[in-house]
């Protein structure tokens, strides 16, 4: 591992990890072409790409269970790649397999003419359970468009019910009920307690954490209503910002607002925004359980099967946390990681210090050996 190379890179938000509370947008880019040596050329196509949507090859996926555990058939199709790179890709927070496939697709398709001879490329993309809202447009992919009216559309589509039911595994229960009490809406206080305690039980928050417990987001421990208001008021926000913007005049937040002025009913979009975070703060725990013990143990095996084979790791977003985590299952002394790429990296910043700034007795995630290969002795 002492040949990685890293450049940091300007991203996007991402506020998770070591605790700090702060947003990180940390990029690690090194590539193909800087940090392995890698030169132009062309790689050929497959048809087993074409088929799967990407459109180069060889190409295959990598699919992994919320507990890290890798699908047989897909661990044996990367091992069938024959290349002297392999470039493995992780996708983010709210993707299907369709949509990382369009990601992988347009990510990979340079490639080919960046490699000289002597050079192959082999391209896997990791698919992960990261859920996906179906009703959420994804920037680049779906067309832009306003956000739905405050208090409607608060039902969970078919779609999104089946994702979460694989995200949150033998849960059907308490689903089921949250999905009735985001389609009927009632105007209780009680039925807005009864939907934080379901959704505190999905992600493993304790009835009695505070908002000073590490690791727990201050929207579990505080008043449900109060949470919920305050996300409603920032959805009808964001909703004037983007009328405003598509319309050229100003979109009506104010005093007649039903969400700031109405009952307790209108509030119910922004309970269904907490369910959503709630996956987003599930994904912080799961990607690095799918980095550390599924994709960082395939790839070992992996590299100790084909010793000459060059690997070089690219994350999205909690993908970069997959990616980044997976360098903690590399066998002391291994080099087989050449290149460490994150894109707008959804992880603290401070994942990789020695000391926490506000604990000086913790470390960051990814301290010691990692951030020693990883950063201290890079050669990009």
């Amino acid at each position: 591992m002492a040949d990685i190379g890293m450049v940091v890179a300007s991203g996007e938000d991402g506020g998770e990890g070591g605790g700090s509370g702060g947003a990180v947008t940390a990029g690690v880019a090194a590539g193909v072409g800087v940090a392995a040596g890698v030169g132009p050329g062309v790689a050929v196509e497959s048809e087993v790409a074409v088929r799967s949507g990407v459109g180069v090859g060889p190409y295959a996926e990598l699919t992994f269970d919320a507990d890290g555990d890798v699908e047989r058939g897909t661990r044996e199709a990367v091992a069938r790649i024959e290349a002297t790179d392999l470039l493995v890709f992780a996708h983010g927070w709210n993707s299907d397999r369709s949509t990382s496939t369009r990601l992988y697709d347009r990510f990979f398709a340079p490639f080919p003419n960046l490699v000289g001879s002597g050079v192959r490329l082999g391209y896997v993309g990791v698919v992960w359970p990261s859920i996906r809202f179906s009703d959420e447009p994804i920037p680049d992919f779906d067309p832009p468009g306003a956000l739905a009216e405050p208090g409607l559309g608060t039902a969970l589509d078919p779609a999104t019910r089946r994702a979460l039911g694989e995200f949150w595994p033998d849960r059907d229960a308490e689903l089921d009920r949250i999905a009735e009490l985001l389609e009927e809406r009632p105007d209780s206080a009680a039925a807005f307690v009864e939907f934080g305690a379901l959704v505190r039980e999905l992600v493993g928050v304790d009835a009695v954490a505070t908002p000073a417990a590490l690791d727990v987001p201050a929207m579990f421990a505080r008043d449900v209503l109060e949470v919920c208001r305050a996300f409603t008021d920032a959805l009808a926000e964001a909703d004037a910002t983007l009328r405003r913007d598509a319309d050229g005049v100003e979109a009506g937040v104010g005093g007649a607002n039903p969400v700031l002025g109405g009952g307790l009913r209108a509030l119910w979009s922004g309970a269904k925004e907490v369910l959503r975070q709630a996956t987003y703060y599930q994904m912080k725990k799961r990607a690095g359980v799918v980095g550390e013990h599924g994709l960082g143990p395939v790839l070992a095996e992996l590299a100790h099967r084909r010793p000459a084979l060059r690997i070089h790791l690219i994350g999205h977003s909690f993908g970069a946390r997959v990616a980044a985590f997976s360098l903690r299952a590399v066998p002391d002394g291994s080099r087989y990681v050449k290149s460490l790429t994150l894109l707008q990296g959804a992880f603290s910043h401070y994942a990789f210090t020695d000391r926490l700034p506000h604990d000086g007795d913790r470390g960051g995630a990814l301290r010691g050996p990692v951030k020693e290969t990883a950063l201290s002795r890079n050669r990009w």
